[in-house]
């Protein structure tokens, strides 16, 4: 029991006594006694003065303990509002973390994830995200092994590609340039999920080169060279870097087939200055011959010779070439002596066939030219037909009978106009 109240039932005791005092009954016809008179007055006041005291006392006791509840009731409001702003403020990081997790390259909220952690307000919120953190910092880990994977899967399959510039037969460079589109898709995909401020996004990155070259090589099969060069060119600027020195051949051959030999010549060079191969140097030289630069022709086989020594069916094909191109530069024994020293070695005969026939226009040799020409329209007629369209040493025959009808019978087979 507290204090006041036992004070108040104390003097609540005290007065009900003085009262059984003043209620004594009185002998009948008593003669009042003054003292008693006296005392009943002052048992009147004592009991007006404490019942004064306690009524002011019980006045004070009911204030204290409604100040007592009141305070409380103010507390308890008080922590309720602290705990509705905890709540609110969870709700605020919640929609934060929505946001950032739903919206954002991992990399951002990585960022994002690391300060949460650190100025979260509650033990709860930190551990949170603390979990999300880790979880992220995996995440992006594997995105960044997964980009340096497919970056190295892209650049052999692009070395690949480049080798081929040689044989440019729809069977071998479509499986790859199919192969580099998928590499191509999935590594965009996800270096914008990872981080698109340094990357970019797959929109912004991708391009379907697939469709160009399925198009262009369309046109090329229907002698329409011009449509091949438009959609060459036309696609350059978003071709990328790493297939850009194919297409850039394929580009500088249908130059080559409207016998605007500069501009072929010119296409190659960038084409040699991305990717110096053997494969491409050759092809520059070609470019540079028919642009009547023979001397350099050669220099560019000789560089093209050097960087083949661990292919030899690379090497014989430049060889072969450069035998034919002393003919053109003038030294016509040295030429012939060359291809004498190498027919032996150029087996099987069939992979060297159009170059052999080729060899055989320049050094006048015309029953053995027809003969290399048709059997190399019997093993490999599109790509025959082609070299055909673009070959200038060999417009020496196209007004003879027997060249129209080899030709229009190899093109008749394959649905070509004549």
């Amino acid at each position: 029991m507290s204090e006041p109240l036992f004070l108040v039932e104390t003097l609540m005791t005290l007065v009900e006594k003085l009262e059984k005092v003043g209620a004594r009954p009185k002998a009948s016809g008593a003669k009042k006694d003054p003292s008693l008179e006296r005392l009943n007055i002052y048992i009147g006041l004592a009991k007006f003065l404490f019942g004064t005291f306690a009524l002011g006392l019980i006045t004070l006791v009911l204030n204290q303990q409604y100040r007592t509840a009141q305070l409380e009731l103010e507390r308890a409001k008080s922590e309720h509002a602290l705990g509705l702003q905890d709540k609110q403020v969870e709700v605020e990081y919640l929609h934060k973390f929505q946001t950032m997790a739903m919206d954002k390259d991992i990399t951002v909220r990585v960022d994002f994830a690391d300060y949460m952690k650190s100025v979260a307000l509650s033990k709860t919120l930190q551990e949170i995200w603390e979990k999300y953190y880790a979880a992220l910092s995996k995440r992006q880990a594997e995105h960044q092994e997964k980009i340096e994977r497919l970056k190295n899967q892209k650049k052999d399959a692009a070395t690949e590609l480049n080798a081929v510039i040689l044989k440019p037969s729809d069977s071998i460079v479509g499986p790859l340039l199919e192969k580099l589109q998928r590499i191509d898709a999935e590594l965009y995909t996800t270096q914008e999920a990872l981080d698109k401020s340094r990357y970019g996004t797959f929109k912004e990155n991708y391009f379907d080169f697939q469709s160009i070259y399925d198009d262009a090589a369309a046109a090329e099969r229907a002698r329409d060279y011009e449509r091949e060069r438009d959609l060459l060119f036309g696609a350059m600027e978003r071709i990328p870097k790493t297939v850009k020195p194919y297409f850039l051949a394929r580009l500088a051959g249908a130059y080559r087939a409207l016998h605007d030999f500069s501009s072929a010549r010119a296409v190659m060079q960038q084409a040699v200055d991305l990717a110096p191969t053997a494969e491409s140097l050759f092809r520059l030289a070609i470019m540079q011959k028919n642009d009547r630069q023979v001397q350099r022709a050669l220099e560019s086989l000789k560089r093209a010779a050097e960087l083949s020594d661990d292919d030899p069916d690379t090497l014989r094909q430049i060889e072969l070439v450069t035998a034919g191109y002393l003919i053109h530069n003038g030294q016509r024994d040295e030429g012939l002596r060359l291809f004498a020293a190498l027919e032996p070695s150029l087996q099987p005969r069939d992979n060297f066939i159009t170059n052999i026939a080729w060899f055989y226009a320049v050094a006048g040799r015309d029953d053995d030219f027809y003969a290399a020409l048709e059997r190399s329209l019997q093993i490999n007629r599109q790509a025959t037909l082609t070299w055909i369209d673009q070959e200038v040493d060999i417009d020496k025959y196209r007004e003879d009978d027997r060249f129209k009808q080899v030709v229009l019978q190899a093109r008749g087979r394959s649905g070509q106009r004549p």
